[in-house]
């Protein structure tokens, strides 16, 4: 049984932009990768040999296993309510 994906981002993918296209194939796949596993929790056949012809399968699955992680890791410290350090830069909102 899959887990339902996630609700989708109000915000474009990080892929799309122009600025990271030009940045090189292998980061436009990485973030391509990263907007999947954000969107659907998934990734399709397709863009997992686009990966193939810039990255080692062991690479690949290092990526979505380290996206796990730091789901994880927002799920946990979210749930938990566990402050922020102080003097620690934040994210714009």
């Amino acid at each position: 049984m899959r887990a339902s994906p996630p609700r989708r981002c109000a915000r474009p993918a990080c892929a799309s932009s122009p600025r990271i296209r030009a940045s090189g194939r292998a980061t436009g796949r990485i973030l391509a990768l990263c907007d999947a596993l954000h969107e659907r929790a998934d990734v399709d056949d397709s863009l997992w040999r686009a990966l193939e012809t810039e990255l080692a399968p062991a690479q690949i699955v290092e990526l979505v296993v380290l996206a796990g992680f730091y789901h994880t890791v927002s799920f946990v410290t979210n749930a938990l309510r566990i402050e922020l350090e102080d003097g620690v830069p934040r994210f714009p909102a």
